[in-house]
């Protein structure tokens, strides 16, 4: 998801599109860094937003038979336009300052507090995101709205979507297959 600063854009008369592409995004950033602020806030220290971003952006024009695809090596890596496709958006996006000015250097938490201290204008990031505002989302100074992750230029819908979920497994300390319960954890 791609959440904004709705009070923000309103008191802006700035139009976000429900689905905006990779242009668009290129285009309101410079918008909104007149208005004084930082457009996306984006956190990729630790790469997995980088990672979560590229994975969307290969889905959308393909099932997820891609990537059995690329994992097989029936595509290469290198040789994929799907995959070139999505690391050309991700550095347009990067290259004309859509993120967070150092977002190589900051982990995902700073961009977080980054949106939710009002100093970035929208955030690319999961639901889980809500957990670290202190009181929850209704003691932010602002209401915000969500729109969908950026768009490869002719894309309808995605064609897939990528899943990030947290698991808690409890095992009996008592079981009588322990050996089987470490193979399970383990994989």
């Amino acid at each position: 998801l791609m959440y904004y600063n709705k009070d923000f854009f309103d008191e802006n008369n700035l139009e976000i599109s429900m689905y905006p592409t990779v242009d668009e995004l290129v285009d309101l950033s410079a918008q909104i860094k007149e208005l004084g602020k930082q457009p996306i806030a984006f956190g990729n220290v630790d790469m997995y937003p980088g990672i979560m971003l590229f994975g969307d952006f290969i889905l959308q024009n393909n099932g997820s038979e891609i990537i059995d695809k690329l994992n097989s090596g029936e595509e290469s890596w290198a040789d994929s336009e799907t995959v070139k496709e999505a690391l050309e958006s991700i550095a347009q996006l990067g290259q004309n300052g859509c993120f967070t000015t150092g977002f190589e250097a900051q982990d995902h938490s700073a961009a977080i507090e980054s949106f939710v201290n009002g100093t970035c204008a929208m955030m690319y990031m999961g639901t889980w995101w809500l957990t670290y505002v202190e009181g929850g989302p209704e003691n932010m100074d602002f209401e915000f709205a969500t729109i969908a992750s950026p768009r490869l230029e002719g894309v309808e819908a995605s064609q897939a979507a990528q899943i990030w979920s947290s698991q808690a497994t409890f095992i009996n300390a008592a079981t009588e297959n322990p050996d089987y319960c470490a193979e399970y954890l383990n994989y």
